[in-house]
């Protein structure tokens, strides 16, 4: 039991290279000044679908709503979590968390100015 246990904690440590391919489909985004404008209209796009769903979660907490919610995060979660594996951000966790934060102060907004 020891040895099994001692086992999965070593492959645990391993670093994760399976998302190496979108960050090499990315890294063109970041690196490039010519594309940014693409990648903060992007960026903006995903910040207010965060927004939205955050929106809906505390507006008018359904079923479905909630459901999309913790599914994101989920996904936003092991994204994060691959990354930290790595010991490094890369782009599609700077891609996360910029579009976690950015949705997280339009939600705010969009709350305070009454747009929702």
């Amino acid at each position: 039991m020891a040895a099994r246990a001692k086992r999965a904690s070593k492959v645990s440590r391993l670093p994760y290279r399976g998302h190496d391919r979108v960050e090499r489909a990315l890294a063109p985004f970041f690196r490039d000044a010519a594309l940014w404008p693409v990648t903060f209209v992007v960026l903006a796009h995903f910040a207010l679908g965060i927004a939205l769903l955050l929106l809906d979660a505390v507006r008018g907490p359904g079923p479905i709503g909630l459901a999309t919610l913790a599914l994101v995060l989920v996904v936003c979660a092991d994204v994060l979590r691959r990354d930290l594996v790595n010991r490094r951000v890369g782009f599609l966790g700077a891609t996360v968390i910029a579009s976690l934060v950015l949705g997280a102060i339009a939600a705010f907004a969009g709350a305070q100015l009454g747009l929702y």
